[in-house]
Formats: structure tokens, sequence, C-alpha cells
């Protein structure tokens, strides 16, 4: 059996699943095998969103008391604020050409 927790707004690119669990976003293969950590932020993570080409994870975090929308290398690396909308900000997917991430706000 396969160990318990939670596992939340999965995004499938090829052959990477990145998930958020522990307040964090995680990757892992398709396959199976361990996860590793992508993020190690203060706030929660939520709605990881792989870009077209899998190069790219945009997701909401609230790091900063909003939850905003933010972008990082899918290998994992310093992830960068895109919104700064104060509201929640839910990051929703990409352009189909991948130059936009579409994100849907409540104020």
């Amino acid at each position: 059996m396969g160990e318990l927790g939670y596992y939340l707004h999965p995004s499938i690119n090829g052959d990477k699943v990145v998930f958020v669990a522990e307040d964090d976003l995680w990757s892992v293969g398709t396959g199976g095998g361990p996860a590793h950590r992508l993020t190690a932020n203060p706030g929660i993570v939520a709605y990881p969103r792989f870009s077209p080409d899998g190069s790219t994870i945009a997701f909401s975090s609230r790091d900063e008391g909003h939850l905003e929308a933010h972008v990082m290398p899918s290998a994992g690396g310093p992830a960068r604020r895109l919104t700064y909308f104060g509201g929640l900000t839910h990051v929703v997917g990409w352009s189909p050409d991948g130059a936009a991430v579409i994100v849907a706000t409540d104020w």
C-alpha cells in the first residue's frame, strides 16, 4: 500500500505529475516512485498547472497575504510572482501557446 496522506490538485504533463501535499508542490513520475518536493514556502500553495510544453508550472500561493499566481521551472527552482490582485487568485490553466497563465480571481 502507498503512503497515506492528502494529495490535492494534480496536474499531468507527459510522464510527470505535480500535486499539492503538506501545503507544498511535489512532483512524481506517472509510473510512481518517490515524489520530490518542489517548494518549501511559508504559505499554502494550490492549483498547479503545467505549461503546454511542461517546462513551467503556474500555481497559486499565499506567501505574502492573499492567494496570488506564481510560476516556476517544473524541475524546481525559484518562483516568480505574477499577480498583485489582493484577492483570491486561482490559476486555472495556460493559453494554448503557453504565452499566458490564465487566472480567476474573487475580490
